[in-house]
């Protein structure tokens, strides 16, 4: 049997007004989740459907390189522009 592939880390880049909290949750991962063949794409469906999103991508690399069940999820999205504007004009004025 193969070993199961658990997810040790989860990053997030980008460009969006959104706390890494919320990305990660809107995501549906979460440390120690198994990792299946599906994860990737349901994570990337996850987050362009929340509609937060113009743009998303989900990477998936190994976070150790003597563990190779480890994995880091890697969350890169960029805010929908209208976000960006609405939290300039309220941050700024």
């Amino acid at each position: 049997a193969q070993p199961v592939e658990v997810i040790a880390e989860i990053l997030v880049h980008g460009n969006h007004i959104s706390t890494n909290a919320e990305v990660i949750a809107l995501a549906g991962v979460s440390i120690g989740q198994a990792v299946t063949p599906d994860t990737i794409t349901q994570v990337r469906a996850r987050l362009k459907a929340s509609g937060k999103f113009d743009e998303v991508d989900v990477l998936k690399r190994f976070a150790s390189i003597t563990d190779l069940t480890k994995i880091t999820i890697v969350l890169i999205v960029n805010a929908v522009a209208q976000y960006l504007r609405e939290w300039a004009r309220v941050r700024y004025g």
